[in-house]
């Protein structure tokens, strides 16, 4: 979830290129927001796109399980907060499609709540892009500026004396908070420059970052890949995972793929998460039990268990 107006700085960053008329009063604003803030200490808040009470059914899916006699009888195997009962049987599809009893786990399905959150956040800060686009030109050059610069003066008088002159001279720009960086090999640096953001409730002891490569003299080239060489990089990559899960699977290890995460673990972890999913604990608790537990996307275990898909622990403490 988005908690902190920073985590979609990436879309607004290009507002920083504003007109000196419109910066005159940046700093003024900033002090005026930081007075608003210590008596408002919400204020930076992000807003959260989904709700809590919308995560169940956006959490939910439905999956259509294709049952075998034949395949991988050992391990297990939990798939978008489901438990995928043996045997298990994995299948390449258009050679780049990885299917395991019929469910597509490479590339991974999208959920709901993704596809949700994203369109939220198009139509949040659908205005905002618009606004923003007409400044990216002037950000653009800012750094063209300080590239052709390095050009110059690098090969000169050294690295050092081309560093000082750029960050000089982007400090002379009012949005600039601080210009630093480091070198890159012999020859190149990498400036991490942080501005403000005229117009939106950014704090200002969390400007926003914007890296940018300093290089001497041009770089090779890589040789581009052909489509064909890609195509067969991909099929490559799929036959080896393919491998690698039935070796897992084979050693009876857990394998779990969410819509975000795919993680490898013990047995001894899947009882862990079998005996939260089927506690009697809040699901609060559960997820922070969940989460402590394997990581990844636990939520659509918790929003998505069936007592009855899952295996269950006996008095030995063997699954069954």
């Amino acid at each position: 979830m988005f908690k902190k107006v920073l985590i979609v700085l990436s879309i607004f960053f290009l507002l920083g290129m504003a007109t000196k008329a419109e910066v005159e009063g940046v700093k003024e604003e900033v002090e005026k927001e930081v007075v608003e803030s210590e008596t408002n200490p919400d204020m930076w808040t992000y807003e959260t796109l989904i709700k809590p009470e919308e995560e169940p059914a956006l959490y939910k899916t439905s999956l259509s399980v294709e049952t075998s006699n034949e395949g991988i009888a050992t391990g297990h195997f939990i798939a978008y907060g489901h438990y995928i009962k043996q045997p298990y049987k994995f299948e390449i599809r258009e050679d780049t499609l990885l299917f395991l009893n019929g469910i597509r786990i490479h590339p991974r399905l999208i959920s709901k709540i993704i596809r949700e959150e994203a369109r939220r956040l198009d139509e949040k800060y659908e205005e905002a892009s618009k606004i923003a686009e007409p400044h990216s030109d002037r950000l653009q050059a800012l750094y063209d500026d300080a590239r052709e610069l390095y050009k110059k003066i690098a090969p000169k008088k050294g690295r050092e004396a081309a560093v000082d002159a750029i960050r000089k001279s982007l400090k002379k720009d009012s949005l600039i908070v601080d210009v630093t960086g480091g070198p890159q090999g012999k020859e190149d640096y990498l400036l991490n420059i942080k501005h403000y953001i005229p117009g939106y409730n950014m704090p200002p002891e969390s400007p926003g970052t914007e890296l940018v490569e300093l290089i001497m003299y041009p770089h090779k080239l890589t040789p581009t890949i052909s489509k064909e060489e890609r195509f067969k990089n991909l099929k490559n990559s799929v036959i080896y995972m393919k491998e690698s899960a039935e070796k897992e699977l084979i050693k009876g290890d857990v394998i779990i793929i969410s819509s975000t995460s795919r993680v490898y673990c013990f047995e001894m972890t899947l009882k862990k998460i079998l005996k939260v999913l089927r506690s009697d604990l809040s699901d609060d608790e559960k997820y922070e039990k969940l989460y402590h537990t394997v990581g990844g996307d636990v939520k659509e275990m918790l929003y998505n268990f069936d007592p009855d898909e899952w295996p269950e622990i006996n008095e030995e403490g063997n699954l069954r």
